[in-house]
């Protein structure tokens, strides 16, 4: 299970999924995305296009950013 700071938590309030990702299980939709980059610690580019989550915005031709705050939390602190 992934630990993330409780501020973060309360500052993640569109998540569909009830932020699964922090069990930390193989079938967690979020964990299974493919991060493309990092950009300063502070801008997720992934391989994903499931319009079913609010963090997910689409840049420019094809990318697409993920600016969950979990998500993030947990790519900095684990690299996964």
């Amino acid at each position: 299970m992934f630990e993330i700071n409780a501020e973060i938590l309360a500052n993640t309030t569109h998540c569909r999924k009830n932020n699964g990702c922090l069990a930390a299980e193989s079938s967690s939709h979020c964990l299974n995305i493919e991060i493309v980059k990092c950009v300063g610690n502070k801008l997720l580019f992934v391989e994903c296009n499931n319009s079913f989550c609010r963090y997910q915005l689409k840049y420019g031709h094809g990318s697409t950013i993920c600016n969950c705050p979990v998500r993030m939390a947990i790519y900095n602190k684990y690299r996964k």
